[in-house]
């Protein structure tokens, strides 16, 4: 079939790219935890723990590192996705509470809320369209193990 060297491609990359994305926020959220801290405060409309950006920042970086490791993804891309699905939650409600700054993913250089929450959603549905593709070739697969690997 046509579609399998860019359906290998999306397989192979959509979760690189993902995890990629997620260490860079961890590791930028870590160094600058002062927005992330806001769109928090705003969105549970009182102050966060203090401890709630690093926990944040680990979470993001263990998924990323996950999502990197082959053997991992397959549990990894529906775990981004949810978090994803989360994260978007987030930044609506702190945007309905007041919150006008940035989102606070990369630190003090975040996007705007709009544009992270526009992004997420795409990034939810590359998460989902990964799982579909992912779960057509398995089962392929286990109906005929050998085919293409000829």
């Amino acid at each position: 079939m046509c579609l399998e060297p860019v359906k290998s491609f999306f397989l192979a990359v959509c979760p690189i790219a993902v995890g990629l994305l997620l260490i860079a926020a961890a590791f930028a959220k870590v160094r600058s935890p002062g927005v992330a801290s806001e769109v928090i405060d705003a969105a549970l409309g009182t102050p966060a723990p203090a401890w709630a950006v690093l926990a944040l920042s680990v979470g993001e970086l263990c998924l990323g590192v996950a999502l990197l490791v082959p053997t991992l993804r397959s549990g990894a891309m529906p775990t981004a996705a949810v978090f994803f699905v989360g994260a978007i939650g987030v930044l609506v409600l702190a945007r309905a509470r007041g919150h006008a700054g940035g989102c606070g993913c990369f630190g003090r250089f975040s996007p705007s809320i709009n544009a992270t929450v526009a992004l997420d959603g795409a990034i939810v549905a590359a998460c989902g369209l990964w799982f579909l593709v992912f779960s057509e070739r398995r089962d392929r697969h286990a109906e005929d193990p050998l085919e293409d690997r000829g």
